[in-house]
Order: C-alpha cells, then structure tokens, then sequence
C-alpha cells in the first residue's frame, strides 16, 4: 500500500491506488452521479506531505486540461 498524508489510502475508505511514480498518487474512488448510478472516478494527489511548486503547477495544469478531454471524448463537462 502507498501512503499519503492527505488520506489513508486503502479499500476501506474508497479510494484504491491504481498507480503512483513517486510524485503523484492516483486513484481510483466512486462517486453518485446526478443519475442515480455510481460512478469511477480518478484522483489524483500529490504524494509528498509538501509538494514542490513545480508538482502543483502540474497538477494545476493536469486538471486544466479536463474540459478539453471531456469534449474530447464527446462527454460533457463534469459537475462540481
């Protein structure tokens, strides 16, 4: 199990690591969606305690390019 200081990540909480490379988490989580219906989410987080400001710069600009991706895929943009 990889640990984060922003979560206990494991099973019991709902979130599962799918993939770490030492300066980010990601995740797999489960949201309820304006349907009804579960679904997958990712999630990612900084694996340091104190990230460097280039680590938030890119998340910062990972999670910019979410609308993008979205329309994309021909999704809608996700609701906050």
């Amino acid at each position: 199990m990889i640990s984060s200081p922003w979560f206990d990540i494991d099973d019991d909480n709902g979130l599962h690591v799918v993939w770490a490379d030492g300066d980010r988490v990601f995740c797999r989580a489960w949201r309820d969606g304006a349907d009804g219906n579960r679904k997958a989410v990712l999630v990612v987080l900084p694996a340091a305690e104190r990230p460097t400001s280039d680590s938030l710069n890119r998340l910062a600009h990972e999670y910019g390019l979410k609308d993008h991706l979205n329309s994309a895929c021909g999704g809608a943009p996700p609701s906050a």
